[in-house]
């Protein structure tokens, strides 16, 4: 019999979810296109805790499967995101727009329709709090969700952003942007 699979947001840092979320992001991030590496106290540091007072959304059967987090622009949870797009011409208030800043599943549970249905729950977070418009990163070449944003409504936007100085050692160094209205 199939685990039925229960999305959940996560509300406390101390949340017993955090080993699966960790392994989740591990798993999608160490493969292609981005090759990288990550200890549990630099994801629970650098994206877990920041997070949680925003939205951390976690896919789990017996196990965590998924992950997708998300907050307004403007928080300060990801100083250097909030910065690097103020200072450029977006194409919609970014007061009224939400960062959808990280998305994973297992590699064994993709092609499902797991990364859509986490891609909703966001959806639904951003629309309950009054946000109309969203905007994420991704690799510019190779990304494993680039297509299915696009296919969701995602337009891209003119800029782009060189992460190779930005202390993570990665195999990707360009970021694209995409951006849509909240259906």
């Amino acid at each position: 019999m199939k685990d039925e699979i229960k999305f959940r947001r996560i509300e406390q840092i101390n949340d017993p979810a955090f080993a699966g979320f960790a392994t989740v992001y591990r798993d999608a991030f160490g493969g292609a296109p981005y090759f990288e590496e990550y200890t549990d106290d630099g994801i629970q540091q650098d994206v877990w805790t920041p997070h949680i007072p925003e939205c951390v959304i976690v896919a789990e059967t017996s196990q965590v499967i998924g992950l997708a987090c998300c907050h307004a622009v403007l928080a300060p949870t990801e100083p250097s995101i909030r910065v690097f797009l103020l200072t450029q011409e977006l194409p919609f208030d970014p007061r009224e727009t939400i960062y959808m800043s990280e998305l994973a599943v297992l590699t064994q549970e993709r092609q499902k329709g797991l990364g859509e249905a986490l891609i909703q729950a966001r959806f639904r977070w951003a629309k309950e709090r009054g946000f109309r418009f969203y905007l994420l990163r991704t690799a510019a070449s190779g990304s494993n969700s680039q297509r299915l944003y696009e296919r969701l409504g995602a337009k891209r936007t003119t800029f782009t952003q060189d992460v190779s100085l930005g202390g993570i050692a990665t195999a990707s160094t360009q970021r694209i942007f995409l951006w849509g209205e909240i259906p």
